[in-house]
């Protein structure tokens, strides 16, 4: 059984009954089976560690204003120029496909550029949109379709996309959707991986949960073969294995459709981060268990100490 609202068996079924009962004090209108039945999906169909994570998604949620997100918050320019990824249409099934060339993300540019916590409203913000089109296929197609077909392209991950302040921000947005978006993807395509790839997943996967990483693909060689199994040739971009063109510096990548990312100009860096010049700076070599004490005088309140 597949856990979903026409595929349950008695036991899943009881499971959404005791859910519904004991999140009556919550629930509502908006909260139907659908949802409820992707938490208890994300937790094995247990009620015991479903409940507590259905209860602290609302409050996230009403912290963070994120129900009505798509109308309040303002994407930072450089996110919307430089935060790789788009949508292309839908695979064979009606799920939206969105394709994200993570490899030409700038990690350093963009995090010199705004705060952290800009570039996860960001995702969050992606996330929220790509849901409520699916919401609207679904009423198109007059049947209930969940979750999104991601294709992530790792070509030119590189030993860039390790600086740890980038991959914190990551392990971040990994564990958000997880604990507040489960089952939203469908499937997972992970195309051209590098040698990074390994060493990548694996600060990753931790944050992962185990039906997500079910349903992760990592494929080389014939992928281009293999997207073409669910998605039709014409809502692939050329680049992808598709047939997909459109205007723009690179038409067979679709540039107005998906956002390739790439390095970030300097005059979005904000004043004092990521413009060290060495002429600037002293060095100084600790021979092993020794230490030093380094006196600065700070004048300007929020200063940014590196």
């Amino acid at each position: 059984m597949s856990g979903r609202l026409d595929d349950l068996n008695s036991k899943q079924v009881d499971a959404l009954r005791s859910l519904k009962t004991n999140l009556s004090d919550v629930l509502e209108p908006r909260h139907n089976d659908h949802l409820l039945l992707r938490f208890l999906r994300a937790r094995r169909f247990s009620v015991k560690k479903a409940e507590p994570m259905f209860r602290q998604d609302l409050i996230w949620r009403s912290q963070n204003r994120i129900d009505t997100l798509l109308e309040w918050y303002e994407m930072p320019e450089v996110c919307l120029k430089y935060w790789p990824g788009g949508a292309v249409g839908l695979d064979k099934e009606g799920h939206i496909v969105w394709i994200s060339p993570i490899g030409n993300v700038d990690p350093k540019g963009l995090l010199f550029s705004v705060k952290a916590g800009d570039i996860i409203k960001t995702n969050i913000f992606i996330l929220e949109r790509l849901q409520k089109e699916q919401e609207a296929v679904s009423r198109k197609l007059g049947r209930h379709i969940e979750g999104i077909t991601w294709i992530v392209d790792l070509e030119h991950l590189g030993v860039s996309h390790m600086w740890k302040p980038g991959m914190t921000v990551m392990t971040e947005v990994a564990g958000l959707f997880e604990q507040h978006y489960p089952e939203v993807i469908h499937r997972l395509f992970l195309v051209r991986p590098t040698k990074f790839f390994p060493a990548v997943y694996f600060i990753l996967k931790p944050f992962l949960s185990e039906g997500t990483r079910e349903k992760i693909k990592v494929i080389g060689g014939s992928w281009k073969d293999v997207l073409l199994k669910y998605i039709d040739a014409d809502i692939l971009p050329v680049h992808w294995g598709g047939t997909m063109t459109d205007t723009g510096g690179n038409p067979n990548m679709c540039p107005t459709k998906i956002n390739l990312g790439g390095k970030v100009p300097t005059f979005y860096y904000q004043k004092g981060r990521g413009l060290e010049h060495d002429d600037m700076m002293t060095t100084q070599e600790l021979p092993g268990r020794r230490s030093t004490e380094i006196k600065f005088k700070v004048n300007t309140l929020g200063s940014i100490f590196r």
